[in-house]
């Protein structure tokens, strides 16, 4: 709920042309942090 509300107020803010491929950036090490992490407790775990 509190992240469409920062959403909607950075997107009045920075033109959506630019946000996303920021969107696209932050997508994206999100998930190889994901992977990351499960590699390294799957390593640990076993």
């Amino acid at each position: 709920m509190i992240g469409i509300f920062i959403g909607l107020s950075v997107s009045k803010k920075i033109d959506i042309r630019r946000l996303k491929p920021i969107f696209g950036y932050i997508v994206l090490v999100m998930g190889l942090f994901i992977i990351v992490k499960e590699i390294i407790l799957t390593s640990i775990h076993s």
